[in-house]
């Protein structure tokens, strides 16, 4: 090689390690980083005493309770975490709750919100109690909207209802019971996101969206009015293909309809959407909420309008859980069957390379994550909070190992998690209404 070709040869060689370094350097960190971590999750009883004696009665089965979503509530520089305990079968004394700093066997103990007193005699349905907490969300107007289901081994024992508490007092705001005309037979209200659509006259003007995992629809709830409707369309059915789930190496079959939701930030002259999937299925959808409001569409008929409702085309290679959204748009979801964490630009092509990628990938800390939330913090900075709880375990009917750890709450900063990756970068959108998403 002559003299000139080893000059171009060295600096070649010094470029591609000079790059490397820097970008070793400044490559961002795409850490989870864990707040709370349990093996069986703990209450906040007065006593031992008091524990033992919910424990020998059956009203306190320790070991079998399954946390399933969780939020965070800023307020000033103090921070609340809720998590939610759904009453799958009994021995779950409280169903909503707020994680403390306090431990048991290195459990934070949760204590019941907002008393004891909401969560006794689930049973009967009390006016002033809670009977399942399934999943819940807390809204820029500082309030905590709840989807109080009310199953007992998997048997609807109370009416679906939805509680709304003002977190500044802790006092109930609203109690809707959804009526029959709303519910099908064996519909299961299973997860829920709030449009503010302003917040002039107390947020009064805030419209719920509901999916029903197992009636295959979504309910809309009127704040202002106080009325609810169905909406229905065949992109919120389970696929047949995508029912069986392997995790971790357990393997199970679920046809669960809609419990990823999540909307597009609320943008003076951007019409906002709502993106939503079935569980056991490969696709996301959207529909612009402007529709979904307009209660005249689907007074008469809940198919009514199958044009409005959007398909992308590309579809994931697994089943997907909850989603959530920031402020600039950008969707986190996860991976069941990969046990990863995904980003997706909205204003992209879903599952293209230039809109989406990976940000967290822990085959042990990332099963299952059932609760997915976006947090603004005290200093303005957008959080992605994360639950996990090894589900897998409950729909198989395998008894967790409580001398592992099985459930995990992790936060991490937004910008860090996609900083560097194509989620950052807007992409012409990628908007379809494929009429036969059923088919490859």
């Amino acid at each position: 090689m002559d003299n000139g070709l080893k000059r171009v040869a060295i600096c070649f060689l010094l470029w591609i390690v000079c790059s490397s370094v820097v970008y070793t350097k400044h490559r961002p960190r795409r850490d989870l980083n864990i707040v709370h971590e349990w093996s069986q999750i703990e209450f906040d009883y007065h006593s031992e005493v008091e524990r033992q004696a919910n424990i020998d009665s059956g009203f306190f089965r320790d070991g079998t309770i399954v946390p399933l979503d969780c939020d965070v509530y800023y307020s000033g520089n103090t921070s609340t975490v809720f998590i939610t305990t759904p009453r799958i079968h009994s021995g779950t004394p409280v169903t909503l709750g707020i994680v403390t700093d306090r431990t048991r066997n290195g459990n934070p103990i949760v204590a019941p919100y907002p008393s004891w007193s909401w969560h006794n005699n689930s049973n009967e349905c009390p006016v002033n109690g809670i009977s399942s907490a399934f999943r819940i969300t807390i809204d820029e107007c500082e309030r905590l909207w709840v989807i109080d289901i009310g199953p007992l081994n998997d048997v609807i024992t109370c009416p679906a209802r939805l509680l709304v508490f003002d977190l500044r007092t802790n006092h109930l705001l609203l109690r809707y019971e959804f009526p029959n005309s709303v519910l099908l037979s064996n519909s299961f209200l299973s997860t829920l996101v709030v449009d503010v659509v302003d917040q002039a006259n107390s947020c009064r003007n805030t419209f719920v969206y509901l999916g029903d995992v197992r009636g295959f629809q979504m309910i809309v709830y009127d704040l202002a009015q106080n009325r609810s409707w169905a909406v229905r369309d065949r992109t919120m059915y389970p696929y047949p293909n995508y029912g069986i789930y392997n995790i971790a190496g357990q393997q199970f079959y679920i046809m669960d309809g809609i419990v990823g939701m999540s909307l597009t930030p609320n943008k003076p002259g951007e019409p906002r959407r709502l993106f939503y999937h079935a569980m056991s299925s490969p696709t996301e959808n959207w529909v612009y909420t402007s529709y979904l409001r307009n209660e005249t569409i689907f007074r008469n008929n809940p198919f009514a309008a199958p044009q409005i409702f959007h398909t992308y085309r590309n579809t994931r290679s697994t089943q997907s859980s909850a989603e959530a959204i920031d402020r600039d748009g950008i969707m986190y979801y996860g991976l069941l069957g990969d046990i990863k964490i995904a980003c997706f630009n909205t204003q992209g092509i879903y599952q293209n390379k230039n809109s989406t990628a990976i940000i967290a990938d822990n085959p042990v800390t990332l099963q299952f994550p059932d609760g997915v939330k976006i947090s603004t913090n005290s200093r303005g900075r957008q959080e992605l909070w994360i639950l996990t709880s090894r589900a897998q375990y409950v729909a198989t009917g395998t008894m967790f190992d409580v001398n592992e750890t099985n459930f995990r709450i992790m936060v991490a900063d937004v910008n860090q998690l996609v900083s560097g990756t194509s989620c950052r970068h807007s992409q012409p959108r990628g908007l379809t209404n494929n009429p036969d998403i059923y088919l490859p």
